[in-house]
């Protein structure tokens, strides 16, 4: 799949996708809190290889609003992939960002351990 950042202006960016087979889709964001959380998203998903992830189902087919309208209940992505890159996020509970590292940091052992 080809990703494409696009800047728009100071404030905007298009995030734009091609899936391998020829399907794409474009979303218009907000640069100052979209841009890093899109690339952290495709840094941590491409170094962990990712499948079930937020890129990997854009490939696979999904829309990007319905990837961004609710949480995942997909074991795989929830375990390292959806939610993995989500605790940087400032508007979430201190309590949530606390559990989310830690399940981010288990996943990353239980797959270390198993390769």
């Amino acid at each position: 799949m080809l990703i494409r950042l696009t800047r728009l202006t100071n404030e905007r960016h298009r995030l734009e996708f091609v899936r391998d087979d020829g399907t794409s889709e474009a979303r218009e964001l907000e640069t100052r809190s979209a841009l890093l959380h899109d690339l952290v998203h495709y840094a941590v998903e491409t170094e962990a290889g990712l499948e079930a992830s937020f890129y990997g189902q854009l490939a696979g087919g999904k829309t990007y609003e319905a990837l961004t309208a609710e949480p995942s209940d997909d074991p795989e992505a929830m375990g390292l992939g959806l939610e993995a890159v989500e605790f940087h996020r400032p508007e979430l509970p201190r309590e949530r960002k606390r559990q989310l590292r830690a399940q981010t940091i288990r996943e990353i052992r239980r797959r270390r351990k198993n390769t």
